[in-house]
């Protein structure tokens, strides 16, 4: 298929529809009906849920897995982790900006609280701030 043909994101979307289906349910959050979230995607922009460094890895190891059947493979450079640990001693939640994940051999670096990053081209984080915030606040 050559780029730019019409077919081609209709064929992306369904190799994307078909990996994320693949993604083991178990290793998502659990909402409050029972049902579990492990991932939010639209388009190229993805978003891995878990509740464990330990599922993230694996279900970062299933989503390498899965696209490079089709010759797909993330890219570290364009990916970014926000983990949110709690200290039950001091019953608080923090933001753990320790590297814990690699996608093709590679860091994948690591947001802390004061971090931003796009998601449908929107810039978010944890803490919001911008000269806009500052004015009217």
């Amino acid at each position: 298929m050559r780029q730019g043909d019409p077919l081609s994101p209709l064929l992306f979307c369904a190799v994307m529809d078909w990996t994320l289906s693949q993604l083991d349910p178990r290793l998502g959050l659990r909402l409050a009906g029972g049902e579990a979230l492990n991932h939010l995607a639209f388009a190229d922009d993805m978003a891995l849920e878990t509740s464990s460094r330990e599922a993230m890895h694996r279900l970062f190891c299933e989503l390498e897995s899965e696209l490079s059947k089709f010759g797909l493979y993330p890219n570290p450079r364009k990916s970014e982790a926000f983990r949110i640990s709690n200290s039950g001693r001091h019953k608080k939640w923090y933001c753990d900006d320790t590297p814990f994940l690699t996608l093709g051999g590679q860091q994948v670096p690591v947001l802390n609280i004061q971090s931003t990053y796009r998601y449908l081209g929107i810039k978010t984080g944890a803490v919001k701030r911008s000269a806009m915030a500052l004015q009217t606040g």
